[in-house]
């Protein structure tokens, strides 16, 4: 499932910050695109010391200890998905530009451990 997926941002002082956004939204494989999406819009966030890459994460468990996880997972969960063929290619567009416009992309806080 790749709907949502969960983004791991490394910091220049080398801890992490979590991100969680729609999946395959620039790329049907590629994840670069989001990757660098994301990067460039993480200076948007509080990160505690800026970001120096994004990864994809395996699995939305990676970021499951993240103090925003949870209200991400249910932002996420209420957004509708459209049934029919014609209808998720306009949505897919019109994801793509509010996630381009730095919206969607959802900052799961900063760890205080």
């Amino acid at each position: 499932m790749d709907d949502v997926v969960a983004l791991k941002a490394s910091t220049e002082d080398g801890s992490s910050v979590f991100f969680m956004t729609f999946g395959r939204i620039q790329a049907n494989v590629d994840p670069a695109p989001l990757e660098a999406l994301v990067l460039r819009h993480s200076r948007s966030f509080e990160t505690g010391s800026p970001v120096v890459s994004v990864e994809v994460c395996k699995s939305l468990g990676e970021a499951a200890h993240a103090p925003l996880f949870f209200e991400a997972i249910l932002y996420f969960a209420r957004q509708p998905m459209p049934s029919s063929r014609s209808d998720f290619f306009a949505w897919k567009r019109h994801i793509a530009k509010r996630m381009e416009d730095g919206l969607e992309i959802y900052s799961l806080g900063l760890s205080r451990s």
